[in-house]
């Protein structure tokens, strides 16, 4: 299989404000073996775009913390609240 960069889920990705289409990759992770639940401390090595930043934000919640380090910039996240995006959806 070639790589398609602006494949389906680099589209849907972009129309639902993911930084990337890793993004769906954590969501998936985490529907098959529930590895973040609200609450919970994530650190992110390697975090530029924050495609996983976002996610780990969503489904940490309020009570979660997030933290993203990476050697490229990462922008800052101008968003509704975590979970606002979550009941959006």
């Amino acid at each position: 299989m070639i790589y398609q960069p602006k494949d389906g889920f680099y589209r849907r990705a972009k129309k639902e404000g993911y930084r990337s289409r890793a993004a769906y990759k954590l969501l998936e992770l985490n529907r098959r073996f529930h590895l973040i639940k609200p609450g919970d401390r994530v650190v992110d090595l390697g975090a530029a775009p924050g495609g996983w930043l976002q996610v780990a934000s969503q489904l940490t919640g309020r009570r979660g913390r997030v933290i993203g380090i990476d050697l490229e910039p990462i922008e800052v996240f101008n968003e509704p609240r975590p979970e606002e995006k979550l009941r959006s959806s």
